[in-house]
């Protein structure tokens, strides 16, 4: 909680979102890679959707904001 900024309800609330939910697309931008822990963000992220199975199945996976014109 501390190291979030989020009260321990916003968290329990998007959990259980994304528990509920049969696919997911994980978005991100520029501000996760561009991080002194971009790599391991990256890595994070996928990690939490494959721990659910959204990763290669349609309508799920994740997918870089980029911005490119």
């Amino acid at each position: 909680e501390q190291r979030s900024g989020l009260v321990r309800a916003a968290i329990e609330s998007i959990a259980r979102v994304y528990w509920s939910s049969e696919r997911v697309i994980a978005c991100y931008g520029m501000g996760i890679t561009q991080h002194r822990h971009g790599t391991e963000n990256v890595r994070q992220i996928v990690n939490l959707l494959m721990l659910r199975g959204n990763m290669g199945k349609p309508g799920a996976g994740i997918c870089p904001l980029r911005g490119h014109s």
